[in-house]
Protein backbone atom coordinates (compact mmCIF):
# COMPACT_ATOMS: atom_id res chain seq x y z
CA UNK A 1 0.00 0.00 0.00
CA UNK A 2 1.28 3.06 -0.57
CA UNK A 3 -0.54 7.00 0.93
CA UNK A 4 -0.16 9.65 -1.95
CA UNK A 5 1.53 12.81 -2.66
CA UNK A 6 -2.66 14.17 -2.34
CA UNK A 7 -3.69 12.12 0.60
CA UNK A 8 -0.73 14.22 2.66
CA UNK A 9 -1.25 17.77 0.76
CA UNK A 10 -5.30 17.09 2.38
CA UNK A 11 -4.12 16.56 5.78
CA UNK A 12 -2.15 19.29 5.55
CA UNK A 13 -4.95 21.70 4.48
CA UNK A 14 -6.98 20.36 7.37
CA UNK A 15 -4.13 21.41 10.09
CA UNK A 16 -3.72 24.65 8.10
CA UNK A 17 -7.11 25.55 8.22
CA UNK A 18 -8.29 24.55 12.10
CA UNK A 19 -9.67 27.46 14.16
CA UNK A 20 -7.96 25.99 17.34
CA UNK A 21 -4.20 24.23 16.64
CA UNK A 22 -3.98 22.90 20.15
CA UNK A 23 -6.87 20.94 19.99
CA UNK A 24 -5.50 17.31 20.91
CA UNK A 25 -5.94 15.12 17.89
CA UNK A 26 -5.52 11.31 16.94
CA UNK A 27 -4.39 9.62 13.75
CA UNK A 28 -5.77 6.44 12.38
CA UNK A 29 -4.57 4.80 9.63
CA UNK A 30 -4.95 1.58 8.41
CA UNK A 31 -1.35 0.27 7.30
CA UNK A 32 1.30 1.08 9.33
CA UNK A 33 3.87 3.18 9.20
CA UNK A 34 7.20 1.68 8.71
CA UNK A 35 8.71 3.76 12.07
CA UNK A 36 6.62 1.22 13.60
CA UNK A 37 9.29 -1.47 13.06
CA UNK A 38 12.00 0.60 13.90
CA UNK A 39 10.68 2.02 16.90
CA UNK A 40 10.07 -1.69 17.73
CA UNK A 41 13.63 -2.40 17.13
CA UNK A 42 14.93 0.18 19.22
CA UNK A 43 12.43 -1.01 22.13
CA UNK A 44 12.81 1.38 24.72
CA UNK A 45 9.69 3.11 24.98
CA UNK A 46 7.29 -0.26 23.99
CA UNK A 47 4.07 -1.98 25.43
CA UNK A 48 1.67 -4.94 24.02
CA UNK A 49 1.75 -7.86 22.05
CA UNK A 50 4.33 -8.43 18.67
CA UNK A 51 3.07 -11.69 16.90
CA UNK A 52 3.06 -10.54 13.27
CA UNK A 53 5.91 -8.14 12.88
CA UNK A 54 5.10 -5.19 10.60
CA UNK A 55 4.28 -5.26 7.28
CA UNK A 56 4.17 -1.14 6.66
CA UNK A 57 3.41 1.36 3.63
CA UNK A 58 5.55 0.84 0.72
CA UNK A 59 6.09 5.12 0.71
CA UNK A 60 4.10 7.18 3.12
CA UNK A 61 4.74 10.45 0.85
CA UNK A 62 6.65 12.11 4.04
CA UNK A 63 2.99 11.85 6.16
CA UNK A 64 5.17 10.76 9.01
CA UNK A 65 7.31 13.35 9.08
CA UNK A 66 4.34 15.81 9.11
CA UNK A 67 2.91 14.14 11.81
CA UNK A 68 5.90 14.35 13.38
CA UNK A 69 6.34 18.22 13.22
CA UNK A 70 2.34 18.42 14.29
CA UNK A 71 2.24 18.41 18.19
CA UNK A 72 -1.42 18.54 18.64
CA UNK A 73 -1.37 15.02 16.72
CA UNK A 74 -0.74 12.96 19.68
CA UNK A 75 -0.64 9.46 18.49
CA UNK A 76 -1.58 6.92 15.27
CA UNK A 77 -3.48 4.26 15.12
CA UNK A 78 -3.22 1.49 12.37
CA UNK A 79 -4.06 -2.31 12.07
CA UNK A 80 -3.48 -4.13 9.28
CA UNK A 81 -1.29 -6.88 11.01
CA UNK A 82 -3.81 -8.61 13.09
CA UNK A 83 -1.63 -10.18 15.84
CA UNK A 84 -0.05 -7.10 17.06
CA UNK A 85 -1.58 -4.90 19.92
CA UNK A 86 1.90 -2.90 20.68
CA UNK A 87 2.09 0.79 21.00
CA UNK A 88 5.75 2.53 20.78
CA UNK A 89 7.29 5.87 21.75
CA UNK A 90 8.90 7.35 18.50
CA UNK A 91 10.14 10.50 17.40
CA UNK A 92 7.68 12.43 19.00
CA UNK A 93 4.74 10.28 18.55
CA UNK A 94 2.97 7.36 19.89
CA UNK A 95 2.58 4.56 17.09
CA UNK A 96 -0.05 2.15 18.45
CA UNK A 97 -1.73 -1.39 16.43
CA UNK A 98 -5.12 -2.08 16.96
CA UNK A 99 -6.06 -5.66 18.17
CA UNK A 100 -7.38 -8.37 16.12
CA UNK A 101 -11.35 -7.60 17.37
CA UNK A 102 -13.33 -9.99 14.87
CA UNK A 103 -13.23 -13.64 13.61
CA UNK A 104 -12.92 -12.85 10.11
CA UNK A 105 -9.60 -12.08 8.44
CA UNK A 106 -6.67 -14.26 9.68
CA UNK A 107 -5.90 -15.57 12.64
CA UNK A 108 -2.97 -15.73 15.03
CA UNK A 109 -2.53 -19.29 16.15
CA UNK A 110 -0.47 -19.46 19.46
CA UNK A 111 -1.03 -16.04 20.99
CA UNK A 112 -1.39 -15.85 24.52
CA UNK A 113 -4.63 -13.80 24.56
CA UNK A 114 -8.29 -13.42 22.92
CA UNK A 115 -10.15 -10.98 20.93
CA UNK A 116 -10.15 -7.92 21.94
CA UNK A 117 -10.36 -4.04 20.89
CA UNK A 118 -7.92 -1.22 22.09
CA UNK A 119 -9.71 1.80 23.59
CA UNK A 120 -8.79 5.10 23.93
CA UNK A 121 -9.42 7.85 26.48
CA UNK A 122 -8.53 11.66 26.20
CA UNK A 123 -9.37 13.44 29.77
CA UNK A 124 -8.50 16.91 30.31
CA UNK A 125 -7.80 18.41 33.58
CA UNK A 126 -9.72 21.46 36.07
CA UNK A 127 -5.92 23.26 34.39
CA UNK A 128 -6.64 22.23 30.67
CA UNK A 129 -4.09 19.53 30.69
CA UNK A 130 -4.70 16.79 28.58
CA UNK A 131 -4.28 13.19 29.27
CA UNK A 132 -4.34 10.10 26.85
CA UNK A 133 -4.48 6.53 28.30
CA UNK A 134 -5.47 3.25 26.04
CA UNK A 135 -5.76 -0.31 26.94
CA UNK A 136 -7.02 -3.34 25.31
CA UNK A 137 -10.31 -4.40 26.29
CA UNK A 138 -10.41 -8.36 26.15
CA UNK A 139 -13.32 -10.28 24.86
CA UNK A 140 -14.18 -11.51 28.32
CA UNK A 141 -14.24 -8.27 30.23
CA UNK A 142 -10.73 -7.68 31.61
CA UNK A 143 -8.03 -5.13 30.50
CA UNK A 144 -4.82 -5.73 29.23
CA UNK A 145 -1.81 -3.09 28.95
CA UNK A 146 -3.26 -0.05 30.28
CA UNK A 147 -0.82 2.38 29.29
CA UNK A 148 -1.04 6.47 29.88
CA UNK A 149 0.73 7.82 26.58
CA UNK A 150 0.22 11.60 27.93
Amino acid sequence: ETIYDDQVAWLQAQLDARADPSVPMLLFIHIPFAESQVALDEGDECFGVNNDGVTPTTDDAGLFDLIAKEPSILATFSGHDHCNDFCCAYNGQHLCFGRHSSYGGYSCSGMAHEHGVRVIEFTRSDEGEVGLSTWVRMELGNKAEEHALV
